[in-house]
């Protein structure tokens, strides 16, 4: 029975003592695998889990500011004293309330993104969306020196406004009547006070006579109100005069129409020049600023971490 109850038979008492070295030496290797294999296991479902959590808050926190910014953009367009007829879409303040509040959205989206790299247990994984969130900055880095540079350098505004300028010469034909009747020929010109898109207003409007007296008159289309105060709201023009009219409103959208009529042959040349409306230049150029030194400062971040984990292995 003593036998049967010994599982190593008749081995001597130094042996069976080796041999249960041996086993104790060859069984704490696979503990301590196994041991690490679930911690490996543990951590890895906890940092699931934590970034799971990470893109649920993302969602609940930028999800409604979007659709904040879509709800708010024809709102505030309609507060600009946005129409349909006459068509006047003013974009300033909609679009800078929409770049403002993205690039809100944006500091937030990089405050979630460096959370989740930190808590992936994949080292490859962080290295790819360090990259992949470089490249998704780069373009807009470039786009933002773009339009930093039109609207803020002065040589590149003024030869923005002086492509923006309208000119044309009008001539007039006066076929000759009867005796002692008096013919007219009369040409009307559509203008506007400010851009349809309320970018740019009005800078001047210059009307110089070539030949021919030509009676020139400036007037709003909707009420008939005549934005010249000589001589009843009509200037007269020989040969080599001008006028020069500047006093436009810069708040209001007017629809407006020039006319010129004469009883005889005649040809004037008139210049309207609009400009980019000060304030909303500035304020674009602040706005793309700051992206530009938020997106470089994010590249700045996120470079040394793909540099960290490049050198790993894949799906690690």
């Amino acid at each position: 029975m003593a036998k049967e109850d010994n599982p190593h038979g008749g081995i001597s008492p130094e042996l069976r003592e080796k041999l249960k070295e041996v086993e104790s030496k060859s069984e704490r290797p696979t503990q301590i695998r196994r041991i690490k294999r679930l911690q490996e296991l543990q951590d890895k479902l906890e940092h699931s889990h934590k970034i799971k959590s990470l893109k649920d808050i993302e969602k609940k926190v930028l999800y409604p500011q979007i659709i904040g910014i879509i709800f708010l953009f024809p709102v505030i367009l309609h507060l600009s004293g946005a129409t349909l007829d006459p068509f006047y879409s003013p974009l300033v303040y909609p679009l800078l309330m929409v770049f403002i509040w993205l690039l809100v959205i944006s500091l937030e989206w990089f405050v979630f993104r460096l959370l989740e790299i930190r808590h992936h247990p994949s080292k490859s994984t962080k290295c790819i969306m360090a990259k992949n969130s470089i490249k998704r900055a780069v373009p807009l880095v470039v786009v933002a020196i773009i339009v930093f540079s039109l609207l803020y350098t002065p040589y590149m505004a003024d030869e923005i406004e002086a492509r923006t300028a309208v000119g044309n010469e009008i001539e007039l034909q006066v076929e000759g009547g009867e005796e002692g009747e008096e013919r007219w020929d009369v040409e009307e010109v559509p203008l506007v006070s400010r851009g349809r898109f309320g970018f740019r207003r009005v800078r001047n409007l210059t009307i110089h006579g070539e030949y021919g007296t030509v009676n020139v008159s400036l007037q709003e289309k909707e009420t008939g109100y005549s934005l010249f105060e000589e001589d009843g709201g009509t200037v007269s023009l020989n040969r080599s005069d001008s006028h020069t009219f500047a006093d436009f409103s810069e708040d209001d959208f007017l629809e407006l129409v020039l006319r010129f009529n004469s009883t005889e042959e005649a040809k004037v040349r008139y210049e309207f020049n609009m400009e980019f409306c000060e304030d909303s230049r500035f304020a674009f150029a602040v706005v793309s600023f700051f992206y530009l030194a938020a997106f470089t400062e994010w590249i700045a971040v996120q470079y040394p971490i793909k540099k960290k984990y490049s050198g790993v292995g894949i799906y690690q």
